[in-house]
This record gives structure tokens, C-alpha cells and sequence, in this order.
């Protein structure tokens, strides 16, 4: 049985792939058909139509797309900024977000009155009558 949730996480990062080639075009100056000289160069002839249309599909495979942000320059790029992202159809906070989450929890609880500082359980009322 296919996860229902494939298809769409497959066009979402196909779209994904397709915004940052465009941006590393538009980022350092390049046309497709610079791209296209390019990857010519390098033993892989596309036509500057062939390549237009590729990459506005988002049919193209990882190495083609490593291979265009090699010969564009690219040493860095980031992948998403947004802090709550849906895998599967169910909300989760990226790693970085949810970790300031529970540093912050944490803090709070050391903080609060009536908190120990090591264990997190209320203290004990001194003299408890017994």
C-alpha cells in the first residue's frame, strides 16, 4: 500500500529543487542559456529550451540538479526558514525550534517557585505536621 502523503511530498520537493536552481540563476547572473554552455563544457549537452523547460517541470534528478548549483557557484543553501513544517500530513517543528522549545521549558521550570532545582517535583512544605 502507498503513503497518500508521497505524491504530494514529491511535488512539494520537486518544486522546492525547481525555486532554488532559479534562484542560484537569478543569485550569480546566469541565463539558461549560460547554464546550458556550461553543462556543455562539461560533456552534458542541453539545449537552452530543453533545459528551460526541465527545470520548470522539477523533472530532474539529484545529480543534475548538484551538478547545476556546482557549475553556478553554489556552496551554500538553505532549505527552509519556516519554523513548523508538515511531513506526512502532521505538523512538526523543525529540530532547531523544538529544541529552544525545550530549553525553555526547562528553564522555566528551574525558575519557578516552589520547584526544586534538580529533580522538577514541588518541595515539601517544611514542617508538614506529622
Amino acid at each position: 500500500m502507498s503513503d497518500p502523503g508521497a505524491a504530494d511530498d514529491e511535488k512539494m520537493f520537486s518544486e522546492q529543487a525547481k525555486s532554488i536552481l532559479k534562484a542560484e540563476l537569478k543569485r550569480c547572473g546566469a541565463t539558461y542559456a549560460d547554464l546550458a554552455e556550461m553543462l556543455s563544457t562539461g560533456g552534458r549537452y542541453e539545449t537552452e529550451a530543453n533545459l528551460r523547460n526541465r527545470i520548470s517541470r522539477g523533472n530532474f534528478t539529484a545529480s543534475f540538479f548538484l551538478r547545476c548549483l556546482n557549475l553556478l557557484g553554489t556552496t551554500f543553501i538553505q532549505l527552509g526558514t519556516e519554523q513548523l513544517r508538515t511531513i506526512r500530513g502532521r505538523a512538526r517543528l523543525s529540530r532547531s525550534t523544538l529544541y529552544a522549545q525545550r530549553v525553555a521549558e526547562f528553564e522555566a521550570r528551574q525558575n519557578s517557585p516552589g520547584q526544586q532545582a534538580g529533580d522538577g517535583r514541588p518541595e515539601e512544605p517544611e514542617g508538614n505536621g506529622s
